[in-house]
């Protein structure tokens, strides 16, 4: 399956307080990359050239760090939420409705992970599949997931932590 990979990138950040005051969190840097670049070079190992951004804050320093395409050789599209501040990821994710109907592997901007993760999504069988953390003691703010069976019957942030499996 050919997918495209889009990266969730719209959101403020307030958690992360003074550390990205002024940038996307998603351009936090870890060592000598950000997050995004991390994860562009990540989509491009496992041959997704076609990635869309859905931006909102700092829309423009994202736009002037990636250009429409990047060292990886990928082409690089953006979707702009203008509704960054009053609507969730959901929104977000809505806006590429258009550009992810054959497959998509969906990436938050603040998402750190293994490169061998990513790798294993592209290449299960299913087409359908989600990586869940299951080692992290789980609070109020994280997005939680309810599986059965290996199959996802909910995920929200609304849920008991008590009831989530990652």
């Amino acid at each position: 399956m050919d997918f495209i990979g889009v990266i969730l990138a719209a959101g403020r950040g307030f958690r992360l307080k003074e550390l990205a005051i002024d940038i996307p969190k998603g351009l936090l840097r870890v060592s000598e990359s950000s997050l995004m670049e991390r994860q562009i070079k990540c989509l491009a190992e496992n041959a997704i050239k076609n990635i869309y951004i859905i931006t909102g804050y700092a829309h423009e320093s994202i736009l002037k760090t990636f250009g429409n395409s990047y060292e990886h050789y990928v082409e690089i599209h953006y979707l702009h939420n203008d509704r960054w501040n009053t609507a969730n990821n959901i929104y977000s994710l809505y806006l590429a409705k258009d550009v992810a109907k054959e497959g998509f592997i969906l990436i938050n901007s603040d998402d750190l992970f293994h490169p061998e993760i990513l790798r294993r999504l592209v290449e299960d069988e299913s087409g359908e599949a989600i990586c869940v953390d299951d080692y992290k003691k789980l609070g109020k703010e994280e997005m939680k997931v309810r599986l059965e069976g290996g199959n996802l019957i909910e995920i929200n942030k609304t849920m008991n932590p008590a009831t989530a499996h990652g």
